[in-house]
């Protein structure tokens, strides 16, 4: 039960406890760990779920009222501002780790922004004076691009597992790799 609900809510990993038991009975050890990782698996994809879900009803007012979750913000040559969020497929991860003016090199056009009416808004090369893409986007590209490498990295890891059961929900990685 611990290992289901520290994959997506509960803050205390199941790690010490697991050890406990299986110190304590060593004939056991194998059956704890087995039943461990098949409840944090399903206690992941409910985090999947539950947030991908929830994000759909609450994530414009992330993006209206919380830093960082702000809207990417293009300004075209003709100085009209554009805000919106990048379609995360067309956003180059390599953009959390270039410096700002290096940014339009790292793309891949047309970009596509998201609109709140449902209407996608498509930019090419040409149009695009300055680029100011927020964390967000760069952590979804992220995702797109190393879905399963962040899921399994952080399985291994003291990065606590709901931050990315959470996050892979937001960004909505494919769902059966994400539980492979």
């Amino acid at each position: 039960m611990l290992a289901f609900a520290e994959s997506s809510f509960f803050p205390v990993p199941p790690d010490v406890l697991l050890a406990a038991m299986s110190l304590g009975t060593p004939k056991k050890w194998l059956r704890y760990a087995l039943l461990c990782s098949i409840a944090s698996v399903v206690g992941g994809c409910f985090g999947y779920l539950i947030v991908m879900f929830l994000w759909a009803a609450v994530g414009n007012a992330f993006h209206d009222y919380v830093p960082g979750f702000s809207r990417d913000l293009i300004v075209l040559k003709s100085g009209q501002e554009v805000y919106g969020l990048i379609d995360r497929k067309c956003v180059d991860a390599q953009l959390l780790f270039e410096p700002a003016p290096k940014i339009q090199k790292t793309l891949t056009y047309p970009i596509v922004l998201s609109a709140r009416d449902g209407k996608n808004q498509t930019i090419d090369e040409q149009t695009v004076k300055e680029l100011k893409i927020n964390p967000f986007t760069t952590v979804g590209a992220l995702y797109v691009r190393y879905d399963w490498e962040i899921v399994a990295i952080a399985g291994f890891t003291p990065i606590p597992y709901k931050v990315i059961t959470v996050t892979a929900g937001v960004f909505e990685i494919n769902f059966i790799v994400f539980i492979v």
